[in-house]
This record gives C-alpha cells, sequence and structure tokens, in this order.
C-alpha cells in the first residue's frame, strides 16, 4: 500500500513541557490505562502504517474494529476517533503526551524527534512487537495497575447485593428494570 505523503501520518510537533516527573500519579496511571488499551486494540485489530488507521481523513472518521498505528490507537483509547481532534490532542492532553513520552523513551531514548511513527511505521515492525512495546511503557509508567473487573462469560452467575443469584449475568437486575431482548414477547402490539 502507497500512502499519500499529505495523509502520512502528522506527528505531533511542538510538545507541551510535560515531563514524568512533573506530572501527577494519576496522569501517569491514565497514560499506562491509554497504552495498555491501545495495546490491546492492536492486538485484536491489527497494526496499520502510514496513517492513523485506514482513510484517517476521510469521513467518519475511525471506524470500529479498524486496525490502527501506534498514534491511532492511543487516539482510540482516549476517545478520539478523528484525525484533526486527534492531532491536537496527541499535542496536548497530558496523558496522551506522557504516553507518547514513554514509547518514546523505550523505543528510542533520548531522542528529542518525535520517533513513534517512524517506528511504527517500519516495514520489519510487527503488531507483537508493538504490543510488547506498549505493555512494557505502560508498566514502567504504572507498575501496580489495579485489577480489571473480573471477567463474566456468558451463562455463569453473578452475585447481586442483597443475597443469592441464579440469573445469568445478562438478566442482572429487577424484573421491572430488565431489558428484554428481541426474542421475548413484549406484550401485544
Amino acid at each position: 500500500m502507497t500512502t499519500n505523503p499529505d495523509n502520512a501520518h502528522r506527528p505531533p510537533t511542538e510538545r507541551p513541557p510535560v515531563t514524568t516527573a512533573t506530572t501527577t500519579a494519576a496522569e501517569r496511571s491514565r497514560a499506562a490505562e491509554l497504552l495498555r488499551d491501545a495495546a490491546n486494540h492492536i492486538k485484536l485489530c491489527g497494526l496499520f502504517k502510514g496513517e492513523y488507521w485506514p482513510g484517517d481523513l476521510d469521513e467518519p472518521g475511525y471506524i470500529d474494529g479498524d486496525p490502527c498505528c501506534v498514534l491511532g490507537a492511543l487516539a482510540i483509547a482516549a476517545g478520539i476517533d478523528d484525525a484533526t481532534h486527534a492531532d491536537i490532542e496527541l499535542d496536548h492532553y497530558p496523558a496522551l503526551v506522557i504516553a507518547l513520552d514513554a514509547i518514546a523513551n523505550r523505543v528510542a531514548p533520548g531522542s528529542e524527534e518525535p520517533v513513534v511513527p517512524a517506528w511504527n511505521d517500519h516495514p520489519d515492525r510487527t503488531p507483537a512487537e508493538v504490543v510488547a512495546e506498549l505493555r512494557a511503557a505502560a508498566g514502567e509508567l504504572d507498575p501496580d495497575p489495579p485489577d480489571p473487573p473480573p471477567a463474566v462469560d456468558a451463562g455463569h452467575s453473578i452475585d447481586l447485593p442483597g443475597g443469592p443469584s441464579t440469573k445469568p449475568f445478562h438478566q442482572a437486575g429487577s424484573a421491572s428494570t430488565h431489558q428484554h431482548s428481541t426474542s421475548e414477547v413484549i406484550g401485544n402490539v
């Protein structure tokens, strides 16, 4: 695939003076969370090179399930799904700046240049390498992340406050607030 140079990564050109040393623990934790979410996105949806995601300047922007580059996956993790907004926020949102600095420090320690796009786009770069570096950078920012909530598989029961339940997780709640599936009859029409 060839990419139009005008549509190629638009790396941050000027970083605000945010450094890991001057950030709060909450900002570092949020940056680590973004890095982990970006790693999960790339693992599940694939690694993209040359742009944030396929057709990143096209409408409607990001489409769920599209592969992303590191910058695009970080933007998606932060809830940003259009390239123009991503360009701005990758320069100014502290958790994104911290996340980019953390990955840059891993792939090109000491470099003053924006290296993440070139590192991502290297022809030999694999999704597994990117995922591993994103997770390692997250671990450096927040070595003791909170435990994720336990996964609930379809068909398993959950415990609700006030006593045991035999309802599968998708039926949790009272009968009056239970959302009916399309296969359930909801009365006369």
